[in-house]
């Protein structure tokens, strides 16, 4: 039985998915009758010798060449509804009734892929065949076409499950390498899954009988499970990131410092699904910052211990930067010239030295300042009670471990009683 007149608009499918065909007025034999004119029935069925729907009608339709009408004419039109469904048109359609049913004849339809690239080359292919100009290019009956598309479908299937299997082995061979613990929870907080990471930490067979589904609590310090189930249930209440530090015990006794961070997988439904996780060795760096902690806590204990020495000795103790400016002077020095640290300046500290000893005092402390070498000098300094007293005043430069002056420590000694006996 053929149709001949075979359109998107005569195909419906069932509540169950089964395909109808519809108006079967034009099936059966071939009628004499010439076609009519009309361009108002371009795209209505064609009653006579130029039976069916121009722009889906097969070209010896359209030449009215009843002989070569078969079953491969049907073909034809399956093929170009094909063409419509991967286009959104169908193969030919011209201005006029003649000017379509001369495309039909005589021109090749745009190719499926120049139109949408993304459409598969194996479709492509089955479509173009079904519409060849000459019914013996085309599939011999419409179970030909049916299997062409499942054989497509199967190896498009094949395809996508290789790919998937590539990408699956990519993307397992990354989580296996990567430096961390990378795991897979339930929303209950059961292991499903976890990289082999976890066994180097937990001994394999801990891991095998033990450390799958909820039996990772058993390797967590009993003074952390507490805060880390706590820190699991706010993530899933709130559904935000999990994060949370804890001791993870190992089979030989010893207990290391952990980081888990791990971010929730939800349903079409937005109800969290799994938790994908990361686990990270943190315990060398909380050991490192705990050092450091301790070494800053001492820095700070003997800073504040030197601190109370030089306030406490009856010398003037000062330190100044590379450059030469006063940045410390002790609660003995600043007495001495009554003047606060904020007076001296850089320059400040000069009005306190005797006026015939200050061009010698700056000759010798610019030496130094470009040489690095040891400021020693005697001078008269000015007390607060408007008294000049004699001191020795020296500097030594503090260096870092390249040579290059940080700092330079200095004190000034009374000398007012060896300068008088010496007179």
């Amino acid at each position: 039985m053929l149709h001949r007149d075979l359109k998107p608009a005569n195909i419906q499918l069932g509540d169950f998915g089964e395909v109808v065909v519809l108006d079967w007025g034009l099936a059966g034999t071939v009628r004499d009758a010439e076609p009519p004119t009309d361009e108002s029935c371009l795209r209505a069925t064609l009653p006579g010798h130029v039976f069916g729907t121009p722009e889906y009608m097969s070209p010896e339709q359209a030449s009215g060449d009843i002989a070569r009408i078969d079953q491969r004419s049907d073909i034809y039109g399956l093929g170009a509804i094909l063409y419509q469904l991967l286009t959104g048109s169908p193969p030919f359609c011209g201005a006029s009734l003649s000017e379509t049913l001369a495309l039909v004849r005589e021109c090749e339809p745009v190719p499926v892929r120049e139109l949408y690239p993304e459409v598969p080359a194996g479709l492509e292919a089955i479509c173009h065949k079904a519409l060849s100009k000459q019914p013996e290019d085309r599939f011999a009956e419409a179970t030909g076409l049916a299997a062409a598309v499942l054989q497509w479908q199967e190896s498009e299937r094949q395809a996508a499950e290789e790919a998937l299997r590539a990408s699956e082995e990519k993307y397992r061979t990354l989580i296996e390498a990567i430096p961390q613990v990378a795991w897979i929870a339930r929303r209950d907080g059961g292991l499903e899954y976890v990289n082999h990471k976890a066994r180097s930490g937990t001994g394999e067979v801990q891991f095998r009988e033990r450390f799958l589904g909820l039996g990772w609590m058993d390797f967590i310090h009993p003074e952390d499970l507490p805060s880390l189930i706590c820190a699991q249930k706010q993530a899933h209440d709130t559904g935000s990131v999990y994060e949370c530090e804890y001791r993870e015990r190992h089979p030989d006794g010893t207990s290391r410092w952990k980081l888990a961070r791990a971010v929730p997988v939800r349903d079409p439904g937005g109800r969290i699904e799994k938790w994908f996780g990361t686990t990270t060795d943190v315990h060398d760096l909380k050991e490192a910052s705990r050092q450091r902690d301790e070494a800053l806590k001492m820095v700070r204990a003997n800073e504040e211990r030197y601190r109370l020495l030089t306030e406490m000795i009856p010398h003037s103790v000062w330190t100044a930067t590379p450059e030469g400016i006063p940045d410390y002077m002790n609660r003995h020095a600043l007495d001495l010239v009554g003047l606060g640290l904020e007076d001296i300046g850089r320059d400040g500290w000069q009005q306190a030295v005797h006026p015939d000893d200050l061009p010698g005092f700056l000759a010798r402390w610019q030496h130094s300042l470009a040489t690095g070498e040891l400021f020693e000098t005697e001078c008269r300094i000015r007390n607060s009670a408007g008294e000049y007293r004699w001191y020795f005043s020296q500097a030594v430069a503090i260096r870092d471990d390249q040579g290059r002056i940080t700092q330079w420590f200095g004190t000034n000694t009374g000398i007012e009683t060896i300068m008088r006996a010496e007179k």
